[in-house]
């Protein structure tokens, strides 16, 4: 059995986030500059809610409040809402990352307490 060092899950988590936040903003604005059409500024503002879940995940990465980690979700859900379907695949695996950095200390922590 592999043996799990602490923040292990969590730091894979955020920069899961980040990676995510990235795809978000690249892929997107590749179809932005090849011409087609991100329905106006709804798609624009998805490319800001992508860049606000790179920074996010990087602020979360170092501190370790929860704070940062629940603006990062509502950043991107923010931008899967409003910046349509090709954002929200992108936003998915952003939430997915902050959920598993977020249950990560509660698995830990009641492994600990139970031996």
């Amino acid at each position: 059995m592999v043996k799990n060092k602490d923040g292990q899950v969590r730091k894979a988590g955020f920069v899961g986030a980040v990676i995510a936040g990235i795809c978000g903003a690249v892929v997107p604005s590749s179809f932005l500059m090849m011409g087609s059409s991100l329905d106006g500024p709804l798609g624009r503002i998805g490319i800001v809610c992508s860049l606000g879940v790179v920074v996010l995940g990087l602020v979360a990465l170092k501190v370790k409040s929860w704070i940062p980690g629940s603006m990062l979700i509502v950043c991107a859900i923010a931008g899967s809402t409003l910046g349509g379907p090709l954002f929200a695949v992108f936003m998915v695996f952003a939430v997915v990352g902050v959920v598993l950095a977020f249950i990560e200390p509660m698995i830990i922590g009641s492994k600990r307490h139970s031996s």
